[in-house]
């Protein structure tokens, strides 16, 4: 058996042997938790920093994630917004919330949710329907309605339109009736 040596290591510094291992198995573990699922940097580094407790390694290796794209907030920002409206049907707000909860940037989020205010406003009326709708039986019930409403803003969607879309389901409702 033949041994190799490794130019970059040296027998004199065991601690630079040390230094390389963790971070090596730090780095797969990055590419194992990235190869099941999207991460922000932010998501991702608390994870690393709850495994290593080592802010110099985990920098370094989220560095070598963000220079060989594998995390990519933006594109992880895109993805996110999409999810929490149209999958979950979250108002803005409330995806707001979760996507700051996930330590991305105000100005992406900003962005990004702009693009999803129209899925949002269609989403809501459908929404209220299916998830309300045994509130919504009576139009003279005003703390049936309420709580309706309430579930609504939960959700994250703004008061005045979920009043409004109340008000339009009624109204439909009548127009049905005659």
């Amino acid at each position: 058996m033949r041994i190799i040596k490794n130019p970059e290591i040296t027998e004199k510094d065991p601690e630079s042997i040390k230094k390389q291992s963790r971070f090596r198995t730090a780095y797969e573990r990055a590419c194992y938790l990235l190869d099941a699922r999207e991460y922000s940097y932010f998501a991702l580094y608390q994870k690393l920093m709850q495994n290593y407790h080592d802010e110099e390694l985990c920098t370094a290796v989220m560095q070598k994630l963000v220079d060989c794209n594998a995390v990519n907030d933006r594109r992880y920002a895109e993805h996110y917004a999409a999810y929490l409206v149209q999958r979950k049907g979250y108002g803005i707000q409330r995806a707001r919330q979760e996507m700051l909860r996930k330590g991305l940037e105000r100005n992406l989020i900003q962005e990004f949710l702009a693009q999803q205010q129209i899925f949002a406003n269609e989403n809501l009326s459908r929404i209220l329907v299916k998830k309300y709708y045994r509130y919504l039986q009576d139009e003279q019930d005003y703390k049936a309605r309420e709580k309706a409403v309430a579930g609504m803003v939960r959700l994250g969607y703004d008061f005045r339109a979920v009043r409004n879309a109340i008000e339009d389901y009624f109204a439909e409702l009548e127009t049905e009736e005659e």
